[in-house]
């Protein structure tokens, strides 16, 4: 590899915290100074939804910073997928980044989405150049996953690591790794903080309630994020029709976010039965959250919802609401489970029982019921999934020897 290398960052979903993680990698490159070129490959639909970070790309081109978009034609489709569907989504990004590494030769790929690189990867359609990639989805090492789902993810996982052209497999849970290297002498698997860009609040939480309308006297239960059904959601609505009324009387839910476009019917009617059927108070900002805001909404609020379905992966308003040193209610699924027990972040539940969900929600906005909440381990878990340790991590792998150095001597 060069010592100006040609670093090629592939992503062809639209999704907010893909929009992070690039952000995170392209802005470490320049406050660095790391020399070569840094890519970007992303959809047209990326560039739409996220204007002033592609603008703010396109105006670093003389630091090494390009962007390349991708027709709507050759994106795959987002959202909850088949089986089938989520196969054919691997070929395109195959076909795609097969494409681009023929007409560009760059040194190095990040796949920015390896779960869905793997069937292309066992098929060696992507070949002749070295790659990496992040593995968000890792679950065949959790209780409770299908032993059919575990049996097929290790079988694609072992086929994929096998292209001769894999290098690093970053991996978001700490607890999937000594699994995958158990057995392979290469090793090929590390654990990658899950960096978070951290927001300072513009101003103080009452403030920020102030400016909203929180009611007084009221509890502020904060959903932030996509709000989908995947992110539990509907969940969430159901546990808070269940609170008792005197807690309903106290509690206002916060919802920062925009749900996909299929469901923003549902989510909508949802959020409005709640309001009109119960006395809980509902804020739906029903937008794009931008990036300067997100600190208001966590110091605003009491608690934080991470209700997922059955999540698999990491989750970035875990490590958010650690951060403003705020509890959690949220799945005890997966890795999002381990990581609140572990470092007691808040109250893990099971997230399909509504019944179960409401009494955890109503412990904890509780002033006398904190203790399954430590806020300096919080903050620690916080810190160790910093953007410097997320973009250090993966920069000081696929960096030439030289860069590397400049990597871990600012």
């Amino acid at each position: 590899m060069a010592d100006h290398p040609h670093i090629l960052l592939f992503d062809l979903y639209s999704g907010g915290h893909h929009r992070m993680y690039l952000e995170l990698l392209s802005r470490y490159w320049i406050e660095r100074g790391l020399s070569g070129k840094l890519e970007l490959v992303v959809t047209t639909d990326f560039c739409r939804r996220h204007v002033e970070f592609c603008d703010w790309i396109e105006k670093m081109t003389a630091s090494g910073l390009a962007l390349t978009s991708v027709s709507p034609a050759e994106a795959p489709k987002e959202g909850t997928l088949s089986l089938n569907g989520v196969l054919k989504n691997d070929r395109i990004h195959g076909d795609v980044l097969g494409r681009r590494i023929c007409a560009t030769s760059p040194d190095h790929v990040l796949l920015m989405y390896f779960d869905h690189c793997q069937f292309s990867l066992a098929r060696r359609k992507i070949m002749g150049v070295a790659c990496s990639g992040v593995y968000f989805r890792p679950s065949f090492h959790y209780r409770g996953e299908f032993l059919m789902t575990k049996l097929r993810k290790r079988f694609l996982l072992s086929l994929a690591l096998n292209n001769p052209s894999f290098r690093h497999l970053f991996c978001l849970d700490p607890y999937a790794v000594p699994v995958i290297n158990a057995s392979r002498s290469s090793k090929p698997a590390l654990w990658l903080p899950d960096g978070f860009s951290e927001s300072a609040p513009t101003r103080d939480g009452q403030a920020t309630r102030r400016l909203l309308g929180v009611k007084n006297g009221r509890s502020v239960v904060l959903f932030f994020g996509v709000v989908s059904a995947r992110k539990g959601i509907h969940e969430a609505i159901e546990a808070l029709r269940a609170l008792p009324g005197h807690r309903q009387k106290k509690t206002t839910l916060l919802v920062a976010g925009k749900p996909p476009q299929t469901e923003y019917e549902d989510v909508r009617v949802a959020l409005e039965r709640l309001e009109g059927g119960t006395s809980v108070q509902v804020i739906n900002l029903d937008r794009f959250i931008d990036e300067g805001e997100i600190g208001d909404y966590f110091e605003a609020a009491d608690v934080a919802l991470v209700t997922y379905r059955r999540h698999i992966g990491s989750s970035n308003v875990l490590i958010r609401a650690a951060a403003a040193r705020i509890p959690v209610v949220g799945s005890d699924y997966g890795l999002v489970g381990k990581q609140i027990r572990e470092h007691s972040l808040g109250t893990p539940v099971d997230t399909t029982d509504s019944v179960q969900l409401a009494g955890a929600i109503e412990i904890a906005l509780r002033d006398d019921a904190k203790t399954l909440f430590d806020p300096e381990s919080a903050a620690r878990f916080a810190r160790d999934n910093s953007a410097d340790r997320f973009a250090e991590t993966i920069f000081s792998r696929i960096l030439p020897s030289r860069s590397r150095h400049d990597v871990s001597n600012p």
